[in-house]
């Protein structure tokens, strides 16, 4: 994978495989969060179809033997082999991966160390179930080679991610079959099947175990529960979307400090359930000022953007939060791994993700009384209150009564960046907003004291007095 010290997006069509890797540019550090917003309007596209003429050079059908094929990138090209030749399930294999020059065929040898490796390297089953992210040794010649184990029979895309110097980064796919006959069509086995992962109020949850690189969790790992909370939580394709990943011990407690992981806070991998597309993100630095960030057309205010910097300074000492901006090209299914590094070890965890095709114009109040929420019921004998956003998150705080359901209507009159999310975590509740919209949560509390709102970020928070 390419790691990049700032996000800019770079999209390659392989064959009917869409490429998306990220481009390095030090001098634009301080203006990462810009260019992260910016990524995919100003992304460089080159769409190689099958038999197109791309620099002289015809372009067919892979090649999709089971070994020795190369594929399409920018400049270069991989050819791939393996000892043994026929791999099989839960036997150790050695792959190797040469970079050489797409027009000459010479080797290339001169690759930059892009978040502390020269290569990195995907490998994923075709039904999305297996995955590791591990990294060849580069030995001369464009060669870089690892010994691995593929855990069963089937298909599975390996995706080679490195920048030659001077380059641009490349992404280059191969695909196998692992066990049985050779395949000489163009896709390998697979079988996906993905369901999206079902939400926890605000956040979808996984528990996983931490491991080390490229094996498998121990029987004595750690256990974590990795959040996930996407903003908006109904994602759009061809709109900007924030994935907000938490990091919590077994009890659900958000962890302390996590560690560097390939010299970043940590790092995401999304591919489409086909899968025809790969989206590599990686994290915002928490030491920049959040407040320049844009999700699509959102803009932070004066105020927003003290709030977002008070966080991320609080993010920087805690290190629990990690925030990846991001994209979707098309509707569909994708699993998203987050990966991060605590107490040594590596924290992997998977979710499915369902993208919605993008949305006509913006809906107006009228006709939005409750967003996807309209048809919640309130009971006759409920407590109604009406928050306005984002003034809400910074006003004084109504007044309800312990052990009555209360309807809580909240209303978004303009722009609030992160603040157009709202969740009421003892509610288990959460929605998006575009301005104008409004969406409404039931909920009865038990006891008195502080009812909290906050922003999908918890950046800005607001309370109702319970008495």
């Amino acid at each position: 994978m390419n790691y990049r010290n700032w996000l800019a997006v770079t999209t390659v069509v392989i064959s009917t495989v869409t490429l998306t890797a990220c481009a390095q540019n030090s001098a634009a550090q301080n203006d990462a969060l810009q260019n992260a917003s910016n990524a995919t309007k100003t992304s460089s596209t080159h769409q190689h179809a099958d038999g197109e003429t791309h620099d002289g050079e015809s372009h067919g059908a892979h090649d999709e033997t089971a070994h020795g094929s190369s594929v399409h990138t920018h400049s270069t090209k991989l050819n791939y082999s393996s000892e043994p030749a026929t791999i099989l399930p839960g036997k150790p294999a050695t792959m190797t991966l040469q970079i050489v020059d797409k027009k000459t065929g010479a080797p290339i040898n001169d690759f930059e160390v892009v978040h502390d490796k020269k290569l990195h390297f995907i490998v994923v089953s075709s039904d999305l179930q297996f995955f590791n992210h591990i990294h060849p040794q580069f030995v001369g010649d464009g060669k870089f080679q690892i010994e691995t184990t593929l855990p069963r029979a089937g298909g599975y895309r390996l995706y080679a991610d490195y920048k030659p110097r001077g380059e641009e980064g490349e992404v280059a796919l191969q695909q196998i079959n692992v066990g049985g006959a050779q395949t000489t069509t163009s896709t390998p086995t697979s079988s996906t099947r993905l369901v999206p992962d079902t939400p926890r109020g605000a956040w979808l949850v996984k528990s996983v175990s931490s491991h080390d690189e490229g094996v498998e969790p121990g029987a004595n790992a750690t256990r974590y529960n990795v959040a996930l909370m996407p903003m908006p939580s109904k994602i759009e394709a061809g709109k900007d979307v924030m994935l907000h990943f938490q990091v919590r011990d077994a009890a659900g407690k958000a962890v302390s400090k996590l560690e560097p992981y390939l010299g970043a806070q940590g790092h995401c991998v999304i591919l489409s359930s086909d899968p025809k597309t790969y989206l590599h993100t990686h994290p915002m630095d928490a030491s920049h000022d959040m407040g320049a960030m844009k999700t699509g057309e959102m803009k932070m205010d004066g105020a927003t953007k003290m709030s977002e910097k008070n966080h991320a300074d609080e993010t920087a000492k805690t290190g629990a939060d990690v925030m990846f901006h991001t994209n979707f090209p098309s509707a569909g299914l994708y699993k998203i791994w987050g990966q991060f590094m605590h107490n040594g070890k590596i924290v992997s965890a998977p979710f499915v993700v369902n993208v919605g095709t993008k949305s006509g114009a913006t809906k107006t109040a009228a006709n939005t009384t409750s967003s996807t929420r309209s048809s919640v019921a309130i009971p006759a004998n409920a407590q109604r209150i009406t928050v306005s956003l984002p003034d809400g998150y910074k006003n004084g705080a109504a007044k309800i009564q312990a052990g009555k359901p209360v309807a809580i209507t909240f209303k978004l009159t303009s722009n609030a960046g992160c603040g157009n999310t709202i969740t009421v975590p003892a509610a288990k509740w959460s929605e998006t907003l575009e301005v104008g919209q409004s969406a409404t949560v039931v909920y009865t509390p038990t006891k008195s004291g502080a009812l909290g709102f906050a922003c999908g970020m918890n950046m800005m928070k607001g309370s109702i007095v319970v008495q």
